[in-house]
């Protein structure tokens, strides 16, 4: 199904990842992108039973463009209308939309076409977050049998088969590497590798999400400075206790010279540009304000990776684990976060102040307080498996805790 962008791209419906973009999951399975529901996606449609080319032009990803092209509302795009509706900055979708020229070529003609990938490579990861489960870190397989009786994924971490998407590197302009945690991942260099020995790097950007444990060794590093871009988003949820709460086992010493070491290689690597993406649920929003400040400092002191360091600081809202999305908080808990975020904003760019503000927009969209009750079970159960402390970690939210459980008597 061909479009002229033209006539689809101010809809307020229309998105153009489902015409150029595929997700593949650490388990193989593919989505039209990271953020489509996934209970909306056969078990069928994965690597290990069909090709990357296949499922693209197959049903999911056709039915999806048909319901497009017709301005209706995909029920597998929901995260992106919740966040439109809620006011909470820009969503993925029109995030897409907006910088649709540098996913497509200039001949583009509107025909379907994987111009960007992202791979959720392996499951291999060195955390056990908060937020995450056995599907993207490994390292969480013990804690799930001790909290839920067994594990979501049973398996191994999946190698990643570097074939599976030769089909589209000849396409390609932009590339994300997940994980796991990708920077322990040997396959994503594969690829690297063969797009450069195509001689394409130059007209590839590439993009990582990383926890901030590990530094790119040096080979890794000489191959990026081929690359058209190299993005690579910082995930540190919080600073101190907060970060050793929220991304067990990591260390915040550790993290933050991991952090410092990634801002010297940007200062001499000008296709280098770093981000900030947090992952923010009630363990850490009331963290975000001196979180900011710590990056606004690191912008200080390596000005030139810290003009583009600057530009890039995406506050991303929890939404799975469902009982840590910050709307499940109880209201008047949320009204005074609310005023507690819009106390601690001096000093910061108005930008990334609106993204503070934008978070609480957020979490007052909806009251799913319903669930808060889950927060507290899931909790109290995962601080006795980590020996762990809400009370120490996150007070506020300890604080949150008690007052529910003195209404609920």
């Amino acid at each position: 199904m061909a479009v002229d962008i033209r006539d689809f791209i101010t809809k307020p419906r229309w998105c153009i990842l489902p015409w150029t973009h595929a997700f593949i999951d650490p388990l193989g399975k593919v989505k039209p992108c990271c953020r489509f529901r996934g209970r909306e996606v056969p078990g069928d449609c994965n690597l290990e039973e069909n090709s990357l080319d296949d499922l693209f032009s197959g049903p999911v990803f056709e039915t999806l463009r048909q319901s497009m092209v017709v301005d209706d509302s995909p029920t597998g795009c929901q995260r992106c209308w919740e966040e439109e509706s809620a006011g909470k900055g820009m969503s993925l979708r029109q995030n897409h939309n907006r910088r649709w020229d540098e996913l497509v070529s200039a001949d583009w003609v509107g025909r379907p076409e994987i111009s960007f990938l992202e791979i959720g490579l392996s499951s291999l990861c060195n955390l056990k977050c908060r937020m995450c489960d056995s599907r993207y870190s490994s390292k969480w397989v013990s804690d799930e049998v001790k909290l839920l009786g067994e594990t979501i994924n049973p398996n191994p971490p999946r190698k990643f088969s570097v074939s599976s998407v030769d089909g589209c590197l000849s396409r390609l302009r932009h590339i994300k590497f997940t994980g796991g945690e990708p920077l322990l991942i040997p396959e994503h260099q594969l690829i690297l590798e063969k797009i450069f020995e195509m001689e394409r790097a130059s007209q590839v950007a590439i993009n990582y999400s990383t926890n901030v444990t590990t530094l790119p060794k040096q080979d890794l590093q000489s191959l990026w400075r081929n690359f058209s871009r190299v993005e690579v988003a910082l995930s540190v949820d919080g600073i101190g206790e907060v970060n050793d709460y929220v991304r067990n086992p990591s260390k915040w010493e550790q993290v933050e010279a991991v952090a410092v070491g990634f801002f010297e290689i940007a200062e001499n690597m000008p296709n280098l540009f770093l981000g900030l993406r947090p992952s923010v649920s009630v363990y850490n929003l009331l963290s975000q304000p001196d979180l900011l400040r710590w990056w606004l400092k690191l912008c200080d002191k390596y000005p030139r990776a810290g003009e583009r360091a600057r530009k890039w600081v995406s506050l991303t809202h929890v939404t799975y684990p469902e009982q840590l999305s910050l709307q499940v908080l109880p209201q008047k808990t949320k009204e005074r976060w609310t005023q507690m975020i819009d106390a601690s904003l001096d000093g910061l760019p108005e930008k990334w102040s609106e993204s503070c503000r934008s978070l609480c927009r957020y979490m007052l969209a909806h009251d799913r307080e319903d669930l808060f009750s889950q927060l507290v079970s899931f909790t109290h159960d995962l601080d006795e498996i980590r020996q762990e402390s809400v009370d120490t970690a996150c007070p506020q939210l300890g604080a949150a805790i008690r007052e529910w459980n003195g209404l609920g008597k």
